[in-house]
């Protein structure tokens, strides 16, 4: 399986990420991409939405396209991880699912 990773804070979710998600998809000949809303990201202010309300966002957003998953896994870290760690912990998950 071919995943995109697109993380972000997503305050607010708009038609900009979905769009970039899509071209991922087709330029990287992707199967599927998957929205993972930050939790508090050291190097911005903090987000207006609380995390869950990002995280429906992104759910709202990506609703309609069976190639978009949205990961709750930054949300539920107690510090800001990374990329790099979001990244291995999602490959992890998905190839043990």
């Amino acid at each position: 399986m071919r995943l995109g990773v697109l993380g972000g804070t997503f305050d607010p979710m708009h038609n900009g990420h979905v769009a970039a998600a899509e071209a991922a998809l087709e330029c990287a000949n992707l199967d599927e991409v998957v929205f993972v809303p930050t939790g508090s990201p050291p190097h911005r202010p903090p987000a207006e939405a609380s995390p869950l309300q990002r995280l429906e966002m992104c759910r709202l957003a990506t609703a309609d396209n069976p190639r978009f998953a949205v990961s709750d896994i930054e949300l539920n870290m107690s510090a800001f991880a990374g990329q790099i760690q979001t990244a291995d912990d999602q490959i992890r998950f998905f190839l043990h699912s």
